[in-house]
């Protein structure tokens, strides 16, 4: 492991979850991490999807892990393409 600050994970979107990772345990990355979380609360009633989260180890192949999301909203565009402050937080009470 390296001795100072580094780059451990790059987060991508992808579209086709099960091929994905089909593909990287082709070449030997296995899970780390596996969820289905809920983006509800982020992009709003009505826009969330069923979504799956993956942290994928790929250090030895690439020399850093990989995180994988399915698409979590139908919104996708208007969601990334808004600055922090624009999005649908809500504090839980």
């Amino acid at each position: 492991m390296a001795g100072g600050p580094s780059v451990i994970n790059i987060t991508w979107g992808v579209n086709d979850m099960a091929g994905t990772k089909r593909r990287l345990q082709s070449h030997g990355a296995k899970d780390l991490f596996a969820a289905s979380p809920d983006f509800t609360d982020l992009v709003g009633v009505g826009n969330a999807l069923p979504t799956e989260a993956r942290i994928v180890d790929t250090r030895g192949i690439l020399g850093f892990n990989l995180e994988l999301f399915g698409r979590f909203s139908n919104n996708m565009d208007e969601f990334l393409m808004n600055s922090f402050g624009h999005w649908n937080l809500t504090t839980p009470s």
